[in-house]
């Protein structure tokens, strides 16, 4: 039986591809611009690929702590996809709440918490070489 590599496996590779081996020979600064950002493209979709299901967990536990009845309590028992729907949904009835003032203090403090987390993970896989580390503000 023959593996075959995972879609985020496949992205990298032609991320290095368009790296390594396409834009060093491209004259055409335009169409080596445009290659850049093709591979930064497939990057990032491999890193949202590779991370997708620890992140969604995550912020849904997150999220579970704003809105308990809305958040299963075995989101891991959840498919890919209702996960991501729940996390849509969720986040349209945080960004209501926030715009409507339906929050009190403490909830402003753990959806504030929420979203600075929220940032700093999505920040790590959409660019590895973000510096996390500080606080971000």
């Amino acid at each position: 039986m023959q593996e075959r590599p995972d879609k985020p496996a496949l992205l990298e590779a032609v991320a290095s591809f368009l790296l390594a081996d396409l834009h060093p020979a491209l004259e055409d600064k335009r169409l080596a611009f445009r290659v850049l950002i093709a591979a930064n493209l497939a990057a990032t979709i491999a890193g949202e690929l590779r991370f997708q299901d620890s992140l969604s967990l995550s912020e849904l536990s997150r999220l579970r702590k704003l809105y308990p009845e809305a958040v299963p309590e075995d989101p891991p028992s959840m498919t890919t996809a209702g996960r991501l729907a729940a996390l849509r949904d969720l986040n349209a009835r945080l960004v209501r709440d926030v715009r409507e003032r339906n929050l009190s203090a403490g909830q402003m403090a753990i959806a504030r918490a929420y979203t600075r987390r929220t940032l700093e993970e999505t920040l790590t896989v959409l660019n590895p070489r973000f510096d996390t580390t500080r606080q971000i503000d």
